[in-house]
């Protein structure tokens, strides 16, 4: 078992998308949503994801509704979903572990020098912390570290992250 988990987004063909659910289904599937639009090709496999996160919008675009918060979470665990995490900027993160609603609340900042990058630092923060084998809340922490980190920067990228630092 070389690798664990594969992680894919939105940016993938809908094509490419079900060929790797079918071809390696024993794999964790970890899922960026990407946009509003893009997180729809995964409309039909939702149930085959280890874990998705996505921003508030990307979830009612699935869910096509306008809930918020705790209802939205439920919404996705009735389409399959084990594991979702919802953000929303600056806000609360709200998030779905095996059946149970969860938050996890976001430190305030007035440190905000620009916030591209901050999604893709937090899923890679939360990865990490899957891969080392700690629960989703732990991972969770990694990921929000990583990407208070990056909105400290005018890079979509911190180029002084190092392991010390998370």
């Amino acid at each position: 078992k070389e690798h664990e988990y594969l992680i894919l987004d939105g940016n993938l063909t809908q094509e490419t998308i079900n060929y790797l659910i079918i071809k390696y289904p024993e794999k964790k599937f970890i899922v960026d949503g990407t946009s509003s639009t893009k997180v729809l090709k995964f409309n039909d496999v939702l149930r085959h994801l280890y874990l998705l996160k996505i921003n508030v919008y990307e979830a009612q675009a699935l869910v096509k509704t306008n809930l918020t918060k705790e209802d939205l979470i439920n919404a996705l665990k009735q389409r399959g979903l084990t594991k979702v995490i919802v953000t929303q900027g600056k806000n609360d993160i709200y998030y779905l572990d095996d059946g149970k609603v969860k938050v996890s609340q976001i430190e305030a900042t007035e440190e905000i020098e620009n916030a591209t990058g901050a999604g893709d630092a937090m899923l890679a923060g939360i990865t990490y912390g899957l891969i080392k084998g700690k629960s989703l809340d732990e991972a969770l922490n990694y990921g929000k570290k990583l990407s208070s980190l990056t909105i400290k920067t005018s890079n979509a990228v911190n180029k002084n992250l190092n392991m010390k630092m998370i």
